[in-house]
């Protein structure tokens, strides 16, 4: 970390729009606020579902974090169809 700069690192499966970003000090708490409120915005099942699997899969290694996100897709993660858990989310994008 440099004197006036500080690293945001935040790369989520929530959003794709979250991304690896230097941020100046003085402006951490206001984009923490703004990435959190876009977080926010998303399916709070979804989002909790996610924190969740991050928690559980510290420290496992690659397959211990995939069979851990296939259970969670098959129980507290499953949706009928896959636009069903981002219907908030693509509800914001923008029409192409």
């Amino acid at each position: 970390m440099r004197g006036d700069s500080t690293i945001v690192m935040t790369r989520s499966v929530v959003s794709p729009l979250a991304s690896n970003r230097i941020v100046p000090v003085a402006k951490l708490c206001e984009s923490a606020i703004e990435m959190g409120q876009m977080i926010a915005k998303n399916d709070a099942r979804m989002v909790q579902g996610i924190k969740r699997l991050l928690h559980e899969g510290m420290g496992l290694d690659w397959r211990g974090r995939y069979d851990l996100e296939d259970e969670a897709r098959a129980t507290y993660l499953s949706a009928g169809h896959p636009r069903d858990g981002f219907k908030d989310f693509l509800a914001r994008k923008p029409a192409r």
